[in-house]
């Protein structure tokens, strides 16, 4: 996904589902699975601003 339109729906997408939880969220990652090395989100750094400013 390196069109700006995709990347803003996956942000949105990825900002819906954080939002939706009510009491917790566990936001994990695994740098292998399935036979396969995984990147972590790209997203993950921006939420870790967003709830240091809560």
């Amino acid at each position: 996904m390196e069109r700006a339109e995709d990347l803003e729906e996956e942000r949105r997408l990825m900002y819906v589902a954080v939002t939706r939880a009510e009491r917790c969220l566990y936001i994990t990652s695994a740098n292998f699975r399935k036979g396969q090395f995984n990147p972590r989100s790209r997203f993950l750094e921006e939420i870790d601003g967003v709830l240091a400013d809560r």
